[in-house]
This record gives C-alpha cells, sequence and structure tokens, in this order.
C-alpha cells in the first residue's frame, strides 16, 4: 500500500524501463502506485485509472479478513489510441530520447475495455483463491502453534506431576508412556 513493487512480470518498456527510472517521472509512478492504486474500498473489484506518466493501469485489492494488505496490479495499456503530443512534451519535459520513447510507447497495446473487464474476472477469483490458500495456510500455522503449545505444557504436567502416570496400549498392554515420578518410584 506503501507503493512498493513487490513482484512484476511482464511490464512494457516505456514503464518499467523509462519512467520508473528517471528520477522524476518514478515519483509519478510512486504516487500512482499508492494515491490512485489505493482508491479502493472492501466493495469494489478492481480499479481501473490512468497512471499519472499517461497509461492505463487496473488494481484489484489484495484483502485478507477485511485488510486491505496490497494490490494486485496489472496494466500499461490504452483503451484508444494515445495522445502522442501529452508523450512528446513528456520526452522533452523529463529528457527521454524521443525517438526511443515513442518507438516504446508504440509497443503498448490498445485494448478495448470490455476486453480487459473479461481479464479483470481471471485476475479477481486468482487473488480471491491465493488469499483463502493463505489464510488457510496461517491458520493452519496457527493451529499447529496452539497444539505443540497444549502438547509442551501436558508433558510438563505428565512428567513432573508427583503422582505415577501410565499410559498402556487396549490391545497389548506395553507401556505407552509413563512419567519421571513413575520411574523414580519404581526404578525402572
Amino acid at each position: 500500500l506503501e507503493g512498493n513493487v513487490l513482484f512484476k512480470s511482464g511490464w512494457r518498456r516505456i514503464c518499467a524501463e523509462l519512467h520508473r527510472k528517471n528520477p522524476i517521472t518514478s515519483k509519478n509512478c510512486k504516487k500512482s502506485d499508492v494515491v490512485l492504486a489505493n482508491k479502493l474500498s472492501i466493495d469494489r473489484e478492481y480499479n481501473i485509472y490512468q497512471c499519472l506518466n499517461g497509461l492505463i493501469e487496473v488494481s484489484i485489492p489484495i484483502m485478507v479478513e477485511n485488510v486491505h494488505l496490497g494490490n494486485l496490479s496489472t496494466g500499461q495499456f490504452f483503451f484508444k489510441p494515445p495522445d502522442k503530443e501529452f508523450f512528446i512534451n513528456q520526452a522533452k519535459k523529463y529528457d527521454f530520447d524521443e525517438k526511443d520513447y515513442l518507438n516504446s510507447l508504440n509497443q503498448v497495446p490498445i485494448v478495448d475495455k470490455s476486453e480487459i473487464e473479461k481479464h479483470l474476472s481471471f485476475l479477481i477469483n486468482m487473488v480471491g483463491i491465493l488469499t483463502e490458500l493463505s489464510l488457510s495456510k496461517k491458520k493452519h500455522f496457527e493451529t499447529n502453534k496452539t497444539l505443540m503449545e497444549s502438547e509442551k505444557k501436558f508433558k510438563i504436567l505428565y512428567n513432573f506431576s508427583p503422582d505415577m502416570y501410565v499410559s498402556v496400549s487396549p490391545k497389548d498392554a506395553t507401556i505407552l508412556l509413563c512419567n519421571e515420578t513413575l520411574l523414580k518410584t519404581t526404578g525402572y
């Protein structure tokens, strides 16, 4: 939620190698990642926005037990052909090589909004599944921790009790477990 990118894959060159590496435009990226991407609420499944450097991006909130932990972001596309003048002015303003910058711009796909919404359904489901798996793993870990603490307490009570305890197999009467008091008292 602070705009730290933990993992990225398949980013467009204009974003990854130009905007995010320029000291001024990278600040725009950070603002976009924090302010625009986080304009989400529990009742919204995603947020489509234009980043401060002119590209379209989508954020899907990662919610665990109604706590917004982060976002899955996808993007760097356009819904319609980009305003070339805007990007020519950006190239001049931020001292990008204009030809290289515009070539990178031309690699950004133009995608119909309905196509994006179809893909978002998949991504929203994927985020939901990953969140549920993570939550399940967390609860499993917490249950195991509680069980181990309980077993530790049981062993202390069982082993150091002033009374003799022995656990015997109901099948063949073999001793499965006995405490220290029994061992000391019987000498076994």
